[in-house]
């Protein structure tokens, strides 16, 4: 079978440019101001909402100040009782969420229940457990495969922090069982997915809506068997398509005369004011602009000895640090480390996130910790807020885009607040090793469904004590299953570390075997029906590029624009480009959003020179100065999201990029192009220069290991006490010196043996040489680092 010779599937349709609705204005700082009334008199079931906003800006306020009070207040006065279902990911942020509920729900609950006396009587593990408030039911994902919340009615499902869908696929098999079930169960009801981070869960969820989407308007009542006269037109109207408001007050649903077997519904607000429902689009996409001018970055190395001194340096109970690290064993051990250095620390961890663990239950209660530093793996890194002006330092030890901005989003700046960002420089090694790792998982993935029985046993068994979770075994139907969209978070993730090393081929390392094996997949993925599974023909269109090294787009989209292109015809063109779930050059849902925001600003110019053409006719007006200032500034603007728009795409080289590609992502990601700190660019580890003075002080002369030769002693103590070993590199603060100047001058490549090092040492006149060599003793191998 040949790879190359294996087509991509067609799109589903010929029009393929799917009708979202986009709502953006760069005045609205806040969920609330943006969304307005919408939520009551233009959302209805059939059309998905997406709250796209920065952490801080207000989403889960609108929900429990704006919809809560609301939707309860209604309660008071028409009936059935209308309900609303919260839906959040993490335990840590349901109990944030439910202490703060409890005080709005008391306010305006027709029960004579108080929700905060209740809580207040509760453990915590019985606040976990807890979740009827009454009209308001409050869930973490996890729980709703143990409750049966998703067979009541609901107005409302707010699926808050939905990323947790694919993010959490990689270590939790069900999460596409559970977003599915969402979906299906909960038809009548109105969906609002919030997070800061929709990037990579935005395609998948539009499109398990896509087929549900219906081609006739409801608002046309027709009745095939008698004139629409002996009927109630009301009753015609099916409830699932309605707006909240007219599901509870019909009064102002007006009808219009058509014939005598149809009429037309017309919506109008409780001003008197015509209303649109969004029935026609896809999905409705409210964007609130981030700003991160809180954030000052800085460059530390990706070395946790770097970071320890860092810390020592600057600690105190009104500069604390918040680390987030990837793993339960980083996080041990820079706990250890610092807390030999007398510096008070604390550890939260999937394990230690109890009752005994002070930091994280002073973070659920009041939000803040008193240690001086606090490290933490993800299971902080959703919902959960920080108010406490005292933290002034973040390091984020992991490389992608969600759990960044999602960990930096833990601290919430309090009265201009200035936060240090430490941008950790992961060399290339480290990422190619994360690179081969989702390669690994995507191959799993893949043969899954070519193994019998007998092979799915011992296949399941080995997965699970390698820590594989998205593998799982249904008890109740007898059968193993992994969550489809840990595929597509293993592909995105191949796609985005490809990104840093275009030279890499994929299936080189791969034997017959298990080539033959991976083929067999691939023909297991192009028979299922495309109109059956939109998903599927996108995960199989990724995965054959990926096999062919096809990855980078054939004719990536550019944008170029000058201040003198600004007018209507150019942006009519702009207007072609939209977000399309099926070719196979898509722009990416963040790439979208920069798009969306040109518009809106090229439109904000173009009104503006209409509106000082309008004056040009009076001979006594005179132009304000304010306005030539707020083309300009609209101007800087667009230039900026150009800049994004194109940077973020995967043909982009960083070539010309005066600093480390990995640091300069990181800036994409919170839309900044420059690092903010001047302290950064005397930082040691930046230049090959004061590297090379910091390895001078690890190397030994070439004479003082000649004269060891002849000495077994002598030399194996040389060894001892100067190399380090060879099978543990990667943990040797030396060698990970040695991999950051690597990466600072070449910005790519993987240089593991001595040989490769040497060379790359030779081409770039750095003047040391590694060497191998054995002890005499326990026979081990140790690298040296000689002066030459």
């Amino acid at each position: 079978m040949n790879i190359n010779k294996m087509p991509t599937k067609p799109q589903l349709n010929p029009s393929t440019n799917l009708d979202i609705e986009y709502i953006f204005n760069d005045t609205c700082n806040f969920v609330s101001d943006l969304i307005g009334d919408d939520w009551l008199y233009k959302w209805i079931p059939n059309t998905p909402v997406f709250i796209s906003a920065q952490t801080g800006k207000g989403k889960n306020y609108f929900i429990q100040n704006v919809m809560v009070p609301k939707i309860l207040e209604y309660n008071r006065r028409y009936r059935p009782i209308n309900k609303i279902l919260i839906l959040s990911n993490r335990i840590a942020l349901n109990q944030q969420n439910k202490l703060k509920l409890a005080q709005i729900i008391d306010k305006y609950s027709i029960n004579n229940i108080s929700y905060v006396n209740k809580l207040n009587e509760l453990t915590i593990n019985q606040i976990n457990e807890f979740y009827d408030f009454g009209a308001v039911k409050i869930s973490s994902y996890h729980q709703l495969l143990k409750n049966n919340l998703l067979n009541e009615d609901y107005a409302f499902v707010i699926i808050d922090e939905c990323h947790f869908f694919i993010q959490d696929s990689v270590f939790n098999a069900d999460t596409d069982t559970i977003l599915k079930n969402i979906i299906s169960k909960q038809k009548n009801s109105i969906h609002v997915y919030m997070s800061a981070t929709l990037d990579e869960i935005f395609p998948i969820i539009l499109s398990k809506y896509i087929k549900k989407k219906s081609s006739v308007c409801p608002y046309y009542i027709r009745s095939p068997y008698a004139p629409i006269y002996t009927l109630n037109p009301i009753d015609c109207i099916p409830k699932n398509t309605l707006p909240f408001y007219y599901k509870i007050n019909s009064k102002n649903i007006r009808f219009k005369y058509t014939d005598e077997y149809t009429d037309t519904a017309y919506f109008y607000d409780e001003m008197g004011c015509k209303i649109v429902p969004y029935y026609y689009p896809y999905a409705v996409i409210y964007d609130i602009e981030p700003n991160y001018d809180y954030i000052k970055t800085h460059i530390l190395s990706h070395n946790k000895d770097s970071l320890i001194e860092k810390i020592s340096s600057n600690h105190n109970k009104d500069s604390k640090w918040l680390i987030f690290v990837k793993s339960k064993k980083d996080g041990e051990y820079l706990q250890q480390k610092l807390s030999q250095k007398n510096i008070s620390v604390e550890f939260i961890s999937s394990e230690s996130k109890n009752s005994t663990n002070t930091a994280y239950q002073q973070i659920i209660k009041k939000c803040k910790f008193d240690t001086d530093v606090l490290i933490s793996t993800a299971v902080i890194d959703n919902g959960v807020n920080l108010f406490d002006i005292s933290i002034k330092n973040i390091v984020i030890s992991i490389f992608d885009y969600t759990s960044f901005i999602q960990m930096l989003g833990r601290i919430r700046p309090l009265d201009n607040q200035k936060i240090n960002l430490y941008l950790l420089d992961f060399p290339i090694y480290k990422l190619k090793e994360e690179f081969t790792r989702n390669l690994n998982n995507i191959y799993d993935c893949l043969i899954f469904n070519t193994l019998s029985d007998n092979e799915l046993l011992d296949f399941y068994k080995s997965k699970i004590q390698q820590g594989q979770n998205n593998f799982s075994f249904d008890i109740e139907n007898k059968i193993f299953y992994y969550n489809k969209l840990s595929l597509c978070k293993f592909l995105n993730s191949i796609y985005f570390y490809i990104h840093f090393f275009k030279d890499v081929k994929i299936t080189c390392n791969l034997n017959d075997s298990k080539k033959n094996r991976l083929y067999n997949a691939i023909n297991y993925l192009s028979d299922i029906q495309i109109n059956d599974n939109v998903d599927t023909e996108t995960i199989y269109n990724k995965i054959i590029k990926l096999l062919k090294n096809d990855i980078l787009p054939e004719n990536p989209i550019k944008l170029n624009i000058f201040p003198e292109s600004i007018d209507r015809d150019y942006l009519r063109r702009l207007e072609n480009y939209t977000f399309d779930l099926y070719t196979q050059n898509q722009i990416s849902f963040r790439q979208y959003v920069y798009l969306k925001r040109i518009q809106y600003f090229f439109s904000e110019i173009i009104h503006l020179n209409d509106y000082l053409k309008s004056k040009s006719f009076s001979p006594e007006y005179t132009k304000p100065v304010y306005l030539d200032e707020e083309k300009s500034f609209l101007i800087q603007k667009i230039e900026k999201y150009v800049k994004l728009f194109n940077h973020n795409n995967l043909s982009f080289d960083f070539y010309n990029i005066k600093i480390s590609p990995v640091i300069y992502q990181q800036l994409l990601w919170l839309e900044k192009f420059e690092l903010d700190s001047t302290e950064s660019a005397n930082n040691q580890t930046l230049t090959k220069e004061k590297l090379i003075e910091e390895l001078n002080s690890f190397a030994i002369s070439k004479q003082e290991y000649d004269e060891t030769k002849t000495d077994n002693a002598a030399r194996n103590d040389l060894l001892l006490n100067k190399g380090f070993p060879s099978n543990d590199k990667d943990n040797e603060p030396i060698y990970q010196k040695i991999q950051e100047l690597i990466t600072n001058i070449k910005g790519k490549g993987d240089f593991k043996t001595t040989k490769k090092i040497n060379d790359f040492f030779s081409e770039q006149h750095i003047p040391f040489e590694i060497i191998s060599a054995q002890t005499t003793t326990n026979k081990k191998t140790y690298w040296l680092i000689l002066k030459l």
